[in-house]
């Protein structure tokens, strides 16, 4: 069984996608499965939901362990404020080592070959609206930050303010952005 990502459909159902061993995909309602007891997902076609329902009590339960929220000093908070901006001044003088500086390693290769290309293509300007930590657990961190990206020169661009979630895991080596989530776009 392969599991794919969850979207929200037309409907604004939120569903996930899963690959069965014959490689039929198959879509599921994961807030009506949520809802379901064990007696109803026997009941339901040979208990064809049973296997999502397991994965999403499984990472319920695992999600929250290990993990206590603290409160963040202000250090810490301006200690990854900075990191963001200097991220965004890299980008905007094109300055490939400090615009990866701050990445997990894993993060470093591919975003590498997309910086080189948006390098290459345009000249943008980047200003950070706002910046605020949503989550912080010790050596893990979640920010929101409001960013604005303005074309100064290249081929058709548009002009954006975007949220987005970064994560940020606390190595030997600093603090480095493990995930980012746009969470909205907007052009302006």
């Amino acid at each position: 069984m392969k599991f794919g990502s969850g979207s929200v459909g037309e409907d604004g159902v939120f569903c996930n996608e899963w690959e069965n061993s014959g490689g039929t995909k198959k879509k599921y309602d994961i807030l009506r499965v949520w809802r379901m007891s064990i007696s109803e997902l026997k009941k339901e076609s040979k208990m064809k939901y049973l296997p999502l329902f397991v994965l999403m009590i499984c990472t319920f339960f695992m999600s929250g362990c290990g993990k206590s929220e603290k409160p963040i000093d202000s250090a810490t908070e301006a200690e990854l404020k900075n990191i963001i901006q200097r991220n965004l001044k890299g980008n905007q003088e094109e300055n490939m080592e400090m615009a990866l500086m701050d990445l997990d390693d894993g993060l470093k290769s591919g975003t590498e070959t997309v910086m080189k290309d948006l390098f290459a293509k345009y000249d943008l300007s980047y200003k950070l609206l706002s910046f605020k930590v949503l989550h912080f657990y010790g050596d893990t961190a979640e920010v929101e930050v409001v960013q604005e990206t303005r074309k100064i020169s290249g081929p058709d661009f548009a002009d954006n303010v975007i949220t987005a979630v970064h994560t940020l895991k606390k190595r030997p080596s600093g603090w480095k952005f493990t995930a980012s989530k746009i969470t909205s776009f907007k052009k302006i």
